[in-house]
């Protein structure tokens, strides 16, 4: 259990200061580890060996203290890990995507919707959407081009809705064989 953990904490607008490095919160890490290892050859003049290795392990933040849940970016993209109470760390959030024009969002006549890497919504009504070959709503004068972009699910806010995708869990397996030849006689000749 690690307690105190050193996390990138975001403030308030009102802080003058997006994020602030603080002590808080607990992680609670459970690993585990398997070997065999072996001889398949032992001569004098020569030796084969085996070695296998499965590792796996998980971290589920325990607390956070007095912070809020909140998602944050991986390599200052986009922000998809989410840092939350009783989630596995490393887990990543992704958006939903519409499917059916059904899962649009429209107010007046016109779609509210945001396409993937939009920052304001690309307009127009329902009849100007489309489903490409992948099977995402998108805008129809856009199919084919850069600005081909699937449209993002709103929930009753109007914020984007996000979509469990993925827990990291660490995991490894190694093989490794080793083969001993002793060298007997070696010369090193320098010109």
């Amino acid at each position: 259990k690690t307690k105190d953990d050193f996390i990138l904490v975001p403030l308030p607008g009102v802080a003058g200061f997006s994020s602030q490095w603080q002590n808080v919160g607990e992680i609670q890490s459970t690993y585990y580890e398997a070997s065999l290892n072996g001889s398949i050859i032992e001569k004098e003049n020569m030796s084969l060996n085996f070695g296998l290795v499965f590792d796996t392990g998980t971290q589920v933040i325990t607390d956070l203290g007095e912070v809020p849940a909140y998602t944050r970016s991986g390599l200052g993209a986009v922000d998809i890990f989410r840092v939350e109470k009783d989630k596995p760390y490393g887990t990543m959030y992704g958006y939903k995507y519409a499917t059916s024009l059904d899962q649009l969002s429209v107010e007046n006549g016109e779609v509210l919707n945001v396409p993937a890497g939009a920052s304001s919504s690309a307009g127009g009504g329902i009849s100007d959407y489309s489903i490409n070959e992948y099977g995402y709503v998108i805008k129809t004068s856009d199919k084919g081009s850069s600005l081909e972009s699937p449209m993002m699910i709103y929930d009753e806010e109007r914020m984007p809705l996000l979509l469990l995708k993925l827990v990291i869990q660490i995991q490894n397996l190694t093989l490794v064989l080793q083969l001993t030849l002793p060298i007997k006689t070696f010369h090193f000749t320098q010109f």
